[in-house]
């Protein structure tokens, strides 16, 4: 008698399977592992209710899976995963409530473990929240306090967000290299996308003219461009024209008009080297120098600077070039942070790159990125991005330099008066600059 009616149990629950297809017991069970917490169990049952045709509330108990480990992900600190479940919760009950909540919460994190960049991307994206405007405001004004090499560092306003209505954004800018009280600093993200012109020479380049046109009078007030120090960026002729002895040769001819020979001396340097810039690109060695590996270089475009809904790593300009002639092209960091080259018609990201002082008045002459350890006399050409091809060593002509020293004249003085340059840098003809 036993046996028979616990056959006839199984064989009810068999036939109540075979009606429900088990969902629910499948459904108890979703419930229970939600309960327990035990998310993704719960989420993978409610799912093949789904695929299935849905049972009862399985779409909403999906969803409610994301809400409660969310809120669990909260509780726990864990404020990325939490960010991430409520953003793809949309509208679902009080998510974006929650959502603020766990940014706001974020940023006072990123805040107090010193990075004033995670918070105030954070706190401005909250806008009005409490007192998120004020928070961000805050991190501005920290990170001017002591910055260091890695630290971000709020300096100037652009338009970032597309939305002109409520003015341009606070500029944040990486610090790469500190000497003093100087930086070196390259925004954090690519502000614009531009062809880079019409050549491969960076001291003719159209993005040359717009950073230190357009871009350096729209990003900084008077105030702000008294505290960036002017550089010399590209191959830097002044330091093989020895200006310091020129300037001692003038005073001797100029005895009397001091004011005279300074002006010989500054447009001799204007006519034929650098005459320094405000705002500039890495070169590719100051690129590779300068971040940690690859994936430290990579970089996102704001929304004004990208592509229509472009949200990703984009590919950034240096001011370096690789070859001339009928096959110019330009140094560029690529999307996978990798140092590569193309044609300067592309069009790439702008990452601006200025030297700023933190208390100390800059000097009124442009001064040379040696002081943050790099080669006084350096040529743009790079030639490690060259395509492969076998070589038997350094071009012989320039000793792998890629350019050429051409001389005039017995002396700097003669020279000068006579309106020659007598150490002008040209591109070696053998190598055609590739060395």
């Amino acid at each position: 008698m036993n046996v028979k009616r616990i056959l006839s149990v199984l064989c009810l629950g068999g036939a109540l399977c075979l009606l429900c297809g088990c969902d629910f017991m499948d459904y108890q069970k979703a419930n229970s592992l939600l309960d327990k917490g035990n998310y993704e169990e719960a989420r993978a049952i409610y799912a093949q209710m789904e695929e299935n045709g849905g049972y009862k509330d399985s779409a909403q108990m999906l969803e409610e899976c994301d809400y409660a480990e969310a809120g669990a992900a909260y509780e726990a600190g864990d404020y990325a995963r939490a960010m991430k479940l409520y953003e793809g919760l949309g509208s679902y009950g009080d998510a974006p409530e929650q959502l603020a909540k766990v940014k706001y919460s974020c940023a006072i994190q990123c805040k107090e473990d010193g990075d004033l960049g995670g918070a105030y991307a954070l706190f401005a994206e909250l806008g009005n929240y409490e007192d998120s405007a004020a928070m961000a405001q805050d991190c501005v004004a920290r990170s001017w306090e002591d910055p260091q090499v890695g630290d971000a560092l709020f300096f100037g306003s652009f338009e970032q967000d597309k939305d002109e209505g409520n003015g341009p954004e606070p500029i944040q800018w990486r610090v790469l290299a500190r000497e003093g009280d100087y930086l070196l600093l390259t925004s954090e993200q690519l502000l614009c996308r531009m062809e880079y012109g019409d050549t491969n020479q960076w001291e003719a380049s159209d993005v040359r003219t717009w950073l230190n046109g357009e871009f350096y009078d729209a990003a900084f007030s008077q105030e702000e461009q008294g505290r960036i120090q002017k550089v010399y960026t590209y191959a830097k002729q002044n330091s093989d024209l020895k200006v310091d002895d020129l300037r001692m040769e003038l005073a001797y001819a100029f005895p009397d008009d001091p004011e005279e020979a300074e002006r010989v001396l500054r447009e001799y340097i204007s006519e034929f080297g650098d005459d320094g810039d405000h705002v500039f690109l890495l070169s590719a060695q100051e690129t590779r120098d300068l971040f940690s590996d690859k994936s430290d270089r990579k970089s996102v475009p704001t929304k004004a600077g990208g592509t229509p809904g472009a949200d990703t790593v984009s590919g950034w300009w240096t001011r370096s070039r690789t070859s001339s002639g009928a096959n110019q092209v330009v140094v560029a960091v690529d999307y996978n942070g990798e140092i590569g080259s193309v044609r300067p018609s592309h069009n790439s990201g702008v990452r601006p790159a200025i030297c700023l002082s933190l208390s100390a008045k800059p000097s009124e002459e442009a001064m040379d990125l040696e002081l943050f350890g790099f080669p006084s006399i350096t040529d743009l050409y790079d030639t490690a991005t060259e395509s492969s091809g076998s070589s038997s060593g350094p071009c012989p002509a320039c000793n792998g330099t890629g350019t050429i020293r051409f001389y005039y004249g017995s002396s700097d003085l003669e020279a000068i008066l006579s309106g020659h340059d007598p150490y002008t840098l040209g591109t070696c003809p053998m190598c055609n600059g590739r060395g």
